[in-house]
């Protein structure tokens, strides 16, 4: 049921569908609930004389709608009897759009209405097509009608953007490109990401049995190729994340391919690198030259291949024993051997000028993945699994596509050095276009029944590849891939893993972003100890904030990431630090801090690059309106699992009394040093 409210100028009786349904007073506000239809809807005054009369459409998506019942309408007889009398009138395909008391419909060549007037703006009929437009409660939608006012596509539409020759629409995460020359359908893709933020638009679309990922214009055309086989946003730097063959590579607005996205970052910036005299081998016999190495500035260029190229060939890819380059030959993909050879003529077709072929391995119709030492591709009907240590035991599955769950940690070899280890643990699968998970024998973990799985970059424990984002009906949840376990049960629009700074002495635990119903919140994750195959969500910050940005630092002895949340104008602070002892991998104890957001502006003070200085040494410095404070905290001890965990509250007493950041500093300087004498002294005594 919708509400509908009615408001007269003057005192009337209301008819729907020509039966008398009620007495409206003048200027007092008449509340009835109606079905979802369509509904004539005519207004008498206590003469008999029709004041009002309009078409009501009811949407299932309404709550509420306002009509007012004007004395001051023009009767529909009189709007049909003024367009009789313009010689100017011009139909098209025997339809003429006409306007009546602010709504527009359509007549035939007699004059006779065929389409009542319900559209808040409408356009000529091109050949049996129109494009119309109808206000709903909370914004205006599209649609495209025929000749008869029936919806030719799949209900009403978000209007995307729009160029001299096509237009695209939005419906239920499906984005769909119209020709404006007869409003056909040019090309249908899936949305992505929640929300169109960027004139370039990632999405996929089905090629073939495939889905394959490329980016689109707001006008729905195709600027960067449906080559990969997943697609990010673009940042403010202008490049975006894309995964290839199992690689995360990065592309620019103009569609050219970087081998990854750090590179990309670094492109075109100042860098310096170390220059010796006779090249980088002489550096081993350094005193037999006067000329000593030296340091030289230069202009960095990422590797790239252009948008073009890329749509043949990737960037070499490498491991310990072998090389190859994928590359499309006749429609038929293949890894291209390395060979130190190939640019050199053999001695007996050196006249011929021939150069050695190439040698082109695993010829298939498409490459799943190419990476850690597996390949996944597909021939026909079969897709295949190898990895190239043993080339010979090839295992085959009956589905669409495969991707390869490879878990990656942390490994000390017999010489002590920390390697990345290899697991090949699970397989996503997509057939008919759905998606499930199976075990390396083909067991089934998950049913096909899910519109996507995505493997993430999640790091836990210092392990990659466990966590998974599945999705269904435009929405997610996150998933353990070891079990295929589903690991929170509310369903969220968006989820996003954030990333981390690499480091080589310990692993940085990941932060998840999820947006539900407009708003975002934080989440960790937790693996138990003893069981490697249980993982929990941990809340962080609530789903109740417009805006949260995560930032990590490496410090000496571990690392703090600050999590920035918004509400409104507001702003607060989640402050986490992790210190890492010689020999843990994780850490050891932790320093946190939450601030509500109260303040416009929120900034952690930094005076040392150890955690473990912080213990005693923690301020921020926040702004009120035009006014600056230092906010002081101090700690709180708690133990979890083995772990110290120092939790600092927030003391409430705050004067806003500096005109900047820079009066603030001087002072909190002042108080640094202090407490750091006081930090020292009981680190004295306590060694005593």
């Amino acid at each position: 049921m919708v509400i509908v409210k009615f408001l007269s100028e003057s005192d009337c009786d209301l008819y729907i569908d020509t039966e008398f349904f009620c007495a409206v007073s003048a200027n007092l506000i008449r509340k009835i609930e109606l079905e979802v239809g369509s509904y004539l809807i005519e207004a008498l005054d206590a003469e008999g004389k029709k004041i009002s009369s309009q078409v009501l459409n009811i949407e299932q998506s309404q709550r509420q709608i306002f009509l007012q019942l004007s004395s001051g309408a023009t009767s529909l007889n009189a709007t049909l009897q003024e367009l009789k009398n313009k010689s100017d009138v011009e139909f098209y395909n025997h339809r003429l759009k006409f306007k009546h008391n602010g709504k527009y419909g359509y007549i035939d060549s007699r004059f006779d209405v065929v389409i009542q007037p319900e559209y808040s703006d409408a356009e000529d009929f091109i050949k049996d097509k129109a494009l119309v437009k109808k206000r709903f409660s909370d914004c205006e939608k599209v649609t495209i009608i025929d000749i008869t006012g029936a919806i030719c596509y799949s209900g009403w539409f978000d209007f995307v953007g729009e160029d001299e020759t096509t237009m695209l629409l939005l419906h239920n995460g499906i984005l769909t490109t119209i020709a404006k020359s007869d409003y056909s359908i040019l090309a249908k893709y899936k949305s992505t990401h929640y929300g169109i933020v960027d004139e370039l638009i990632p999405v996929s679309k089905n090629c073939g049995i495939d889905e394959m990922f490329g980016y689109i214009n707001k006008a729905g055309k195709e600027i960067i190729p449906f080559i990969y086989d997943y697609v990010s946003r673009f940042s403010d730097s202008g490049y975006a994340k894309v995964i290839r063959f199992g690689l995360e590579r990065a592309v620019d607005r103009n569609g050219s391919l970087y081998i990854n996205y750090e590179a990309a970052l670094k492109n075109g910036t100042e860098a310096t690198r170390t220059v010796y005299p006779s090249g980088p081998f002489s550096k081993c016999c350094e005193s037999s030259y006067e000329e000593k190495p030296h340091e030289e500035k230069y202009i960095y260029h990422a590797p790239k291949i252009s948008k073009e190229e890329a749509c043949v060939m990737d960037f070499e890819i490498t491991n310990d024993t072998w090389a190859y380059t994928p590359v499309k030959i006749d429609n038929m993909w293949g890894l291209k051997e390395y060979n130190p050879w190939e640019d050199i003529l053999l001695p007996e077709s050196a006249e011929n000028e021939e150069a050695i072929e190439p040698s082109i391995l695993y010829k298939c119709d498409r490459i799943f993945y190419c990476i850690n030492g597996y390949i996944a591709y597909r021939i026909g009907t079969e897709c295949k699994l190898l990895s190239i240590n043993d080339p010979d035991k090839i295992y085959t599955y009956k589905y669409d596509a495969i991707f390869p769950v490879i878990l990656l940690h942390n490994a000390v070899s017999e010489e002590e050095y920390v390697t990345m280890e290899e697991e090949l643990l699970n397989i996503i699968v997509k057939k008919n276009g759905k998606y499930g998970l199976i075990d390396v024998e083909g067991k089934i973990i998950l049913p096909l029944e899910y519109d996507n799985i995505e493997i993430t970059k999640a790091d836990v424990h210092g392990v990659l590849g466990r966590v998974g984002i599945i999705w269904k009906n435009s929405k997610c949840m996150l998933i353990n891939l070891v079990n295929g376990e589903i690991l929170n049960e509310s369903q969220f629009d968006e989820i996003i893993v954030n990333s981390h700074p690499l480091n080589e002495l310990y692993s940085i635990e990941s932060t998840l972003l999820v947006r539900k119903d407009g708003k975002l919140g934080c989440f960790g994750l937790l693996m138990p100890r003893g069981c490697c195959s249980d993982l929990r969500m941990s809340e962080i910050a609530s789903i109740i904030y417009d805006d949260i940005e995560v930032k990590y630092e490496v410090f000496a002895d571990g690392y703090h990431y600050t999590i920035t949340l918004r509400i409104g104008e507001k702003v607060g602070i989640h402050e986490s630090m992790q210190c890492v002892l010689s020999g843990l991998p994780v850490g050891s104890y932790g320093l946190f801090t939450e601030i509500a957001p109260e303040y416009n502006e929120c900034i952690f003070l930094k005076n040392s690059n150890h955690v473990k200085d912080y213990k005693d040494l923690v301020f921020f410095a926040v702004r009120k309106d035009d006014k600056w404070g230092i906010l002081d905290v101090h700690p709180f001890s708690t133990h979890f699992i083995d772990m110290d965990f120092y939790k600092y509250e927030p003391n409430k007493k705050i004067e806003f009394k500096y005109d900047s950041l820079d009066s603030l500093m001087g002072e909190a300087n002042e108080e640094f040093k202090k407490r750091h004498m006081m930090y020292r002294k009981s680190c004295y005594y306590r060694n005593l």
